[in-house]
Order: C-alpha cells, then sequence, then structure tokens
C-alpha cells in the first residue's frame, strides 16, 4: 500500500535526521562547550553517540512488530532485507516459516510472502519475558533515578558553600534542565507501551500500531539534541548563528564584458 510506504519512507527520512542532528551535538559538546561545564560533555557526547546509533538501526531495520496470542512477529523493511534472515537474524529465537504460521491466523489477509520475518514463538519463555519486562518495567526506576541525581546536583549547586560565579551556575543550570527533559523523553515509549498491551491481547489491532510500535522510537533520538540546543544557550548562540549567516549570505552578481557580451 502506498501509505504504508510513505510511512517508511518518512521514517527514513527522521531516521537521518536523528543521525545529523545528533553528530551536530557531538561536535559541539567536543569543540564548542565552555570549559566551566566540560564536565558534563562526557554524559552528553555518550547520549547523543547512543541515539545516533539507535536512530542508525532503525534505518537498518525499520521494523514492523506484530504482536498476536502468545507470538510476536517482526517484519524488517530496510536495508537488512539485503543481507537476509539468516545473516541478520542469526541469534533469532524461532523459526520465520514458525512464525508465520502462529500470525496467520490472527491475520488471515496479511501475505507473508516475500518478507524478512523474524520474532518470538511464545512470549511465556524465559528469554521473552526478561525482554519484554526490561522494556517495560525498568524504564520506571531508570527515569526516577535520573530525577533524583538531577535534584541532588541542583541541591549541591546551590549550597552556599560552593563558591562559583552566576554566569557559571547559570550554565549548569541550562545544561541540567537540558539533560533533565532529554532524561524524560523516553517517556514516550509509554505510548509504545500502551499499543503493544492492546495488540499482545487482542484488545486492539491495526497496522498503525504495528508499524509504529517499533519504528516510532526513532522521534527520541530526533528529539533529543534539541533539549541541548534550545536550553543551553552556548549552543544556541551558535546555531543561531549559523543560521543567521547562511540567510544574510546575498548572492553576488558578477558581470563581464567579452565578445558577443553586453556589460552589466
Amino acid at each position: 500500500m502506498w501509505v504504508d510506504t510513505f510511512y517508511w519512507i518518512l521514517i527514513g527520512i527522521i531516521d537521518v535526521l536523528a543521525i545529523l542532528f545528533n553528530a551536530l551535538l557531538i561536535y559541539l559538546a567536543l569543540y564548542r562547550t565552555p570549559k566551566m561545564v566540560r564536565v558534563y560533555t562526557t554524559l552528553i557526547i555518550n547520549l547523543a553517540f547512543t541515539d545516533c546509533c539507535s536512530a542508525f538501526f532503525n534505518f537498518f531495520v525499520q521494523q514492523r512488530m506484530i504482536p498476536s496470542g502468545f507470538t510476536i512477529g517482526y517484519i524488517s523493511n530496510g536495508w537488512c532485507k539485503v543481507f537476509g534472515y539468516h545473516i541478520l537474524y542469526q541469534f533469532a529465537e524461532s523459526d520465520p516459516s514458525e512464525i508465520v504460521k502462529l500470525l496467520q491466523p490472527y491475520h488471515p489477509k496479511y501475505n507473508f510472502t516475500g518478507l524478512t520475518v523474524s520474532g518470538v514463538s511464545d512470549i511465556r519463555s524465559v528469554y521473552a519475558l526478561y525482554k519484554i519486562l526490561q522494556m517495560t518495567v525498568m524504564t520506571i526506576p531508570i527515569f526516577s533515578t535520573i530525577l533524583f541525581l538531577r535534584k541532588k546536583i541542583i541541591d549541591r549547586l546551590l549550597y552556599r558553600g560552593i563558591n562559583i560565579s552566576l554566569s557559571t551556575k547559570s550554565l549548569h543550570s541550562q545544561l541540567l534542565m537540558a539533560l533533565t527533559y532529554q532524561a524524560l523523553l523516553p517517556t514516550l515509549y509509554s505510548i509504545n507501551v500502551i499499543m503493544y498491551i492492546l495488540e499482545q491481547f487482542g484488545v486492539y489491532s491495526t497496522p498503525i500500531f504495528e508499524n509504529f510500535l517499533m519504528s516510532g522510537l526513532v522521534l527520541i533520538p530526533f528529539f533529543s539534541p534539541f533539549t541541548s540546543f534550545f536550553f543551553f544557550s552556548p549552543y544556541k548562540r551558535i546555531l543561531l548563528g549559523m543560521v543567521l549567516k547562511n540567510i544574510n549570505k546575498q548572492p553576488m552578481a558578477t558581470s563581464e564584458t567579452g565578445p558577443g557580451s553586453f556589460p552589466i
């Protein structure tokens, strides 16, 4: 369907932009971060590099997730199709033909012929349950820890015994704000969790959910660098300067006089 084709093209564009934006953030963190807050650059670079990898693999795989009954099927639409199942999914738990047989009764109108299919035949296995719990339940304590550590850092900065300038405190505050919003972005994943539960238990099933369950996660690495671009003033000034410089560039008219030409 043209809708699916358009969707995967759009996701591919977002993937590429996410890679470029995070690469730009890595550059800014390495070379354009003020000395007084360079202690944070390791964290910024690690997050940006992780988001870069996430966007790249999403672009490479472009996976559609089909949870049905006790089975989870994956259909890969990205460049990974070139490598085929046996190379890309050598560590997959179940055989593709088995996955197709288990999915077909739930989706009789789906044609799996010629598709790169993988998946888990029974989510009640230890391996599958571990992965599902890791992706759904563990996000809560991780986010809570991040917010707790942020509060401790802010309290430490506001402590009167620490003698730092107001400008340095301001930069610290800006970076912490950026990192906080960046840390909260994965809460968008809760939408995907709800979609997954509805699909897995047969409450509501739609191709929109199936496409968005995995590929929609690229929105997190896409928006992530903008938290630093927006909240951290040194990065914001650099980017605004680059944009304004390009806008103000006017094409200069040139003229020349020669055989068969008229002076301008």
